[in-house]
């Protein structure tokens, strides 16, 4: 309908029109959405697991390491929330500095949830929604024109 290869319902569309009002509300999501992923993740992984997280501060880190199973996988769980942190703080002030989100936050998230999905049980479906939406702030930045912000 656009003319576009997307299609009259295109990820433009999604976050309520096309181009850099598109980009700005989709990449203003990106970030934060990490940052709650993250919390989440460390939140629940110091509820589910608390047997594993306290035996961790009595015994110390080290014994992660210790043979139990059980421990280490809280171990990892609680570790793998902190990237989740740092990245949509990254996102975040980029997009707060340039008003874009990259293009291969998308991808990594893309690869992150392919790989994630072979663990048993796990929440890699969480990512396919952000990847998607980081795609969409990407590429609709990309395909915006150039407006200029001193514009009488």
């Amino acid at each position: 309908m656009y003319g576009s290869r997307w299609g009259s319902v295109g990820m433009w569309d999604t976050w309520g029109g096309r181009g850099a009002a598109a980009s700005r509300r989709a990449g203003r999501l990106c970030g934060p959405l990490l940052i709650a992923t993250g919390i989440i993740h460390l939140a629940y992984g110091v509820v589910a697991g608390w047997d594993s997280v306290a035996a961790l501060i009595t015994d110390g880190i080290g014994s992660a390491e210790s043979g139990s199973a059980t421990r280490e996988s809280w171990f990892w769980f609680l570790v793998a929330g902190i990237p989740m942190l740092l990245v949509g703080q990254l996102v975040t002030r980029h997009h707060a500095r340039t008003g874009e989100v990259p293009a291969f936050l998308g991808w990594y998230l893309v690869a992150f949830a392919a790989l994630v999905y072979f663990i048993p049980v796990s929440g890699f479906w969480l990512f396919w929604p952000q990847a998607a939406l980081a795609f969409s702030a990407a590429y609709a930045a990309q395909r915006a024109p150039e407006v200029s912000s001193h514009a009488a």
